[in-house]
């Protein structure tokens, strides 16, 4: 029986990506605590990795999962990755910002960043536009669009279009994750096509990535890795990262060794 459960339990999870354990209890017929119980085991097996209140898929497999999932996963990698990105802004500059839940850690920081002053901020992100509305310094520019609720942004043919007619100094995206061979990759065919657009238009591509983002395959292609100036990670990276990187010219910056602004090597 407990062999059965599990197999349910990572049927779901494979056709869902993300399962919540109120969910999982109510259609399994079985209680809270064996739920738990369920989880903690197969984890141990490698076969999921719990989070609160439920458990996503493991790493090297990646699914859409809603963004109030994704933006509760690895939260203080990526407050520290929206710490050290946000001092790359400067005053006058105009930004892209995408609708990544670590580039929202980066809008919260810039919402304390009262130094600087006439921020243009260019976004199809919902939360990055809740976030930056009331923000003194900052002009904010929201594409609007259509509306797509897992990732609470916009997308479609009109945003596309509105971001065509501007030009950014920099372009800060967090892909869905990131290969040496294909480059910055997405699990979602719209959002692929607005980091398109947003870093063909933009000067520099500064791109925040944790750990968890290295070597995961995804299907839709966004942008080749010599393509971006700048590189924000949390941890210093695998020999064969930091060599492809030191090759290309693309500054690394690590979010836990604070320093000076960076830019593409010459």
């Amino acid at each position: 029986m407990r062999e059965v459960r599990h197999a349910q339990i990572l049927n779901i999870l494979g056709q869902e990506g993300y399962v919540k354990v109120d969910s999982l209890s109510e259609r399994l017929g079985v209680s809270k605590v064996t739920i738990r119980s369920d989880l903690e085991y197969l984890e141990r097996l490698g076969k999921l990795r719990r989070v609160r209140g439920g458990a996503t898929c493991v790493e090297g497999t990646h699914v859409l999962l809603p963004y109030s999932v994704r933006e509760g996963l690895l939260s203080t990698e990526k407050m520290q990755l929206g710490s050290r990105a946000v001092q790359l802004i400067e005053s006058g500059d105009t930004i892209l910002l995408d609708a990544s839940s670590t580039v929202h850690a980066l809008a919260r920081e810039l919402r304390r960043r009262t130094d600087l002053t006439h921020v243009t901020v260019i976004t199809n992100a919902m939360p990055v536009t809740q976030e930056l509305l009331q923000c003194p310094h900052v002009q904010l520019i929201c594409t609007g669009g259509i509306g797509h609720a897992a990732n609470d942004c916009f997308v479609g043919p009109l945003t596309e279009e509105t971001l065509r007619t501007f030009r950014a100094n920099k372009a800060f995206i967090s892909p869905t994750s990131i290969l040496l061979t294909s480059g910055l990759v997405d699990s979602d065919l719209f959002s692929a096509s607005i980091r398109k657009i947003m870093i063909e238009i933009a000067d520099q591509l500064i791109v925040l990535c944790d750990h968890s983002k290295l070597d995961v395959a995804n299907p839709f292609p966004i942008a080749p890795l010599d393509r971006v100036t700048t590189f924000v990670t949390d941890r210093p990276l695998p020999d064969k990262w930091a060599h492809t990187f030191e090759r290309q010219g693309t500054a690394v910056l690590l979010s836990t060794s604070p320093g000076p602004t960076a830019s593409r090597s010459p």
